[in-house]
This record gives C-alpha cells, structure tokens and sequence, in this order.
C-alpha cells in the first residue's frame, strides 16, 4: 500500500513525503488521493464521536 505524509512548513507551505517522512517535497506527488481534512472526518463513524448532549460547558469536542 502506497502512503503519503503531508506537513506544514514554517513558512506555510504543505510538504509531502512518500518515504515516511525520509525526504520531503512541495510538489504534490503523482498516483496518490489526498483526501481534505473535511473528507477525512465525514468519513468517520458517527458512534466515535461524542454528542454535544454529553458535554457540560467545561468540556468540549476538537476534530
């Protein structure tokens, strides 16, 4: 299975790795889906996720 690693630079830009993380590149690289963060959530099962009716005020959800 092919993978990929992205990170932001200091400077803002996204970098890609394709070797885990050995060497990095701004170019995106061919041949991989980089699925948005948004994609990534929606994707998630429902259940994994509290619902806001479980959390009082001192508590709160980060995805």
């Amino acid at each position: 299975m092919k993978s990929v690693i992205t990170k932001q630079s200091e400077d803002g830009k996204t970098l890609y790795s394709t070797d885990g993380g050995k060497t990095w590149s701004e170019e995106k690289p061919e041949g991989y889906e980089i699925p948005s963060v948004q994609d990534i959530l929606d994707s998630l099962p429902d259940e994994i996720l509290p619902k806001d009716e479980d959390l009082d005020e001192s508590q709160s959800t980060a995805v």
